[in-house]
């Protein structure tokens, strides 16, 4: 067993190359043995990820404010506080903030990864339902 004090975890900001907008990541477990990460990721109003996917399953977990997600060929999803999100392996997606709201989520992935970016989400993409 390990613990984490809240005082030992650092928040840093999102790679640009993975990311539309200020997002930042609070690794909570990142440890080899555990079997999957989990994170706290915050996404200021606008921000979002581009279209990506993961060779294994991602679970969202909305936090605060509100945002969307979206799997490709499908509509766009509002997420509140409390909802979760299976995203299967390889399922193309993209996640992030309503142009309105600061949102944040829980991530845990099954694998340590940062997900493979495919391409941008274009605007007429995010602003359409």
């Amino acid at each position: 067993m390990k613990k984490t004090d809240h005082k030992e975890t650092v928040t840093l900001p999102a790679p640009q190359k993975y990311i539309r907008g200020a997002v930042w990541i609070n690794s909570l477990v990142n440890e080899p043995n555990a079997g999957c990460t989990l994170s706290s990721v915050t996404f200021e109003p606008g921000a979002i990820t581009h279209w990506h996917y993961h060779p294994t399953v991602q679970i969202l977990m909305a936090e605060k404010g509100t945002g969307y997600v979206q799997k490709r060929n499908e509509i766009k999803q509002l997420m509140r506080p409390g909802d979760v999100v299976v995203i299967y392996a390889g399922e193309e997606h993209w996640h992030g903030a309503t142009p309105e709201s600061m949102f944040s989520h829980l991530a845990i992935q099954m694998e340590k990864d940062e997900g493979i970016v495919i391409d941008k989400v274009t605007d007429e993409e995010y602003f359409t339902f």
